[in-house]
């Protein structure tokens, strides 16, 4: 009703509006609104990081987690397995405090509460904003943690334009990723899109084999009206073997040799997304959204009856979760100084379990929220928050949070405070909801265009924590069971440094973590050094990558439960043996050959999963009709 009234007030902005003339093309299209499912309409907000389409294209990325690694000071828990369950942790939060939305609308599932970057295409977006703090507390609903925004992307092309990425990597990875977008009517585009990702693997059950697709139309009805209309697929399936028993394998980096502990454990995801969107832009300085989504998912887990709970001996066990969600947002300037975001959201969840022995879940489950944010710009203070009520489990659950900023942009310290709300994924059960504070202190700082220097401190608290707990059979970990555990505390300190000195660009970053985090080591350092040379159009250029972190007791991850348990067995310092990567750009057509791991080191962040030994990776991109 709320998108319905909002097309319907539009419409008769959009038949008072100007036509606009283009004797250029009948099929032309009228200029998009280019905040059509951004995270801000006017563009007043404090976003950690931006990536936009461009700029990931010119990074060595096979998914999008190797961005994240190359860009921010994120430390991924990894599997070792390109395209897996692989989740970056920036201040030091948990796998399930993220947020991800595409275009406002939740894409974190109800069974597991987790979106791995893998499941993101890099060539199907426009901008990726990365809020921390209370931004994503309040604007993205995330978990003490941070919230990833994807924004769609937009064409207006008269000819195809089309777009091929191809990459091959270590152990038989090959991927390709192609895109045909073409106005197909007056002020309306077309955009179609594939990509398919398949290896076997560096060890055994750790095969990989997905493929995805989009289909996007956009129709601009008018300069200040943008509707679109958004199909996303994927089938994803993948090997999850558990990683190497260090109990059986005499060497647990040679892949021909060592044991896994899952020989027969596999999961495949089938999930659709289908979203409706509507920008309307009511003046210069108010903008309203809305959107509708259906979200369809079916998790398939095949295990052997060796790995099943009690009496329950089924070889395939399937979770179920259809959801609806909505919502509608309102953006306006009310003076030169103050910004005000409000919105409403509302989702309703159908979810059942094949397996008997998994946490039982009520259907037509409904959840709401409402939020209200103001941001007031008195330069060279800028003073930000909200507060945002999470209805969920029959409870009202307030979320706050707020800032203030000192200073411009050659100084800045921020003061940043919030307390949120994370509701229990399905697999975890029918727990009390996990509350948290999170107080985080950013020094910002920045010397001509040369240096750059953000140092952030970090501190949260949990309150009611869930933790995960092993169900075992003797040796065997069956699955996990979710607890609540006693208040836990994590404290952090995170530097990130950027030098321009004349072709180069220096990128050295440390990440203390003090307290708290186990899976975390003491000390996780980076260093980037990359050079760029431009020739007209084309631009060439190379990088050095180098990771490093001390001792740590790196985390189990369980994958029929998708969970992970504390170890006590600690990974001692190690460095990642470095990557090499060399590009160029000829026109429109990109090149880069990477060398990972050059020095083919042991380096691990989570228990029992080493990461690739020396591999080569080749990627080239391509588009046409740009």
């Amino acid at each position: 009703m709320c998108l319905l009234a909002l097309l319907i007030l539009a419409s008769a902005g959009a038949i008072a509006a100007p036509m606009v003339s283009d004797s250029s093309a009948a099929d032309s299209l009228v200029q998009p609104l280019p905040f059509h499912g951004a995270v801000s309409a006017l563009g007043r907000l404090d976003v950690y990081r931006t990536f936009t389409r461009d700029a990931i294209a010119g990074l060595p990325y096979r998914t999008l987690e190797d961005v994240l690694d190359w860009r921010t000071a994120s430390y991924t828990l990894s599997t070792g397995a390109i395209g897996d369950w692989n989740v970056p942790l920036l201040f030091g939060e948990r796998p399930r405090d993220h947020a991800v939305r595409a275009d406002g609308m939740p894409m974190t599932g109800a069974v597991v509460g987790i979106v791995p970057p893998a499941m993101m295409s890099p060539e199907f977006l426009e901008h990726v904003d990365l809020l921390v703090g209370s931004d994503a507390a309040i604007l993205a609903g995330a978990s003490s943690g941070t919230a990833y925004w994807f924004q769609q992307p937009w064409y207006n092309t008269r000819t195809p334009y089309t777009r091929v990425w191809y990459c091959q990597s270590a152990y038989d990875f090959l991927a390709t990723d192609g895109v045909l977008s073409q106005n197909v009517a007056r002020n309306v585009n077309a955009t179609l899109g594939f990509r398919r990702m398949v290896t076997p693997g560096r060890y055994p059950n750790q095969w990989l084999d997905i493929w995805n697709t989009r289909a996007l139309l956009r129709w601009n009805v008018s300069p200040v009206l943008n509707l679109s209309l958004v199909h996303r697929f994927a089938n994803w399936g993948l090997g999850a073997n558990g990683g190497v028993d260090p109990t059986i394998s005499d060497d647990p980096t040679n892949e021909r040799t060592a044991q896994v502990f899952y020989s027969k454990l596999d999961e495949r995801l089938f999930r659709h997304d289908v979203e409706l969107l509507a920008t309307y832009q009511l003046s210069p300085h108010r903008v309203a959204s809305a959107g509708i989504a259906l979200q369809l998912e079916q998790w398939n887990l095949y295990r052997t009856p060796a790995l099943a709970i009690g009496a329950d001996s089924s070889t395939h066990v399937l979770w179920r979760n259809d959801a609806v969600n909505a919502f509608v947002r309102w953006e306006e300037q009310l003076d030169s100084q103050l910004v005000a975001i409000a919105g409403v959201e509302a989702g309703g969840i159908a979810a059942e379990s094949s397996d008997y022995s998994a946490a039982p879940t009520p259907r037509d489950r409904f959840q709401g929220a409402g939020f209200g944010y103001l941001r007031w710009d008195a330069s060279p203070v800028v003073i930000r928050g909200g507060v945002r009520l999470l209805l969920a489990r029959g409870a009202l659950l307030p979320i706050a949070g707020a800032a203030v900023r000192f200073g411009d942009s050659a100084f800045a310290l921020t003061f940043d405070g919030s307390r949120t709300v994370r509701v229990p994924s399905l697999v975890e059960g029918l727990l009390p909801p996990e509350r948290a504070w999170l107080l985080m202190v950013r020094l910002e700082t920045a010397f001509d265009s040369a240096v750059r220097v953000a140092v952030t401190g970090y501190w949260r608290r949990y309150d009611n924590p869930i933790v995960a707990e092993p169900i075992a059979r003797g040796d065997t970990i069956l699955a996990t069971s979710a607890a609540v555990a006693s208040p836990m505390h994590r404290s952090g300190l995170t530097v990130e440094t950027l030098w321009r000195i004349g072709r180069l660009q220096l990128r050295p970053q440390l990440v203390f973590s003090f307290t708290g985090a186990r899976e975390l080591p003491f000390l996780y350092a980076t260093l980037s050094l990359g050079y760029e040379h431009r020739i007209g159009r084309n631009r060439i250029g190379g990088e050095l990558f180098l990771r490093a972190r001390t001792q740590v007791f790196a985390d189990r991850f369980i994958p029929q439960s998708w969970s992970y348990l504390p170890t006590e067995i600690p990974l001692p310092a190690a460095a990642d043996g470095g990557t090499v990567m060399l590009w160029a750009q000829l026109g429109n057509a990109t090149v880069k050959l990477a060398m990972g791991n050059v020095l083919s080191a042991y380096y691990a962040t989570l228990s029992t999963f080493p990461q690739l030994d020396r591999h080569i990776t080749l990627s080239v991109g391509w588009s046409f009709f740009d």
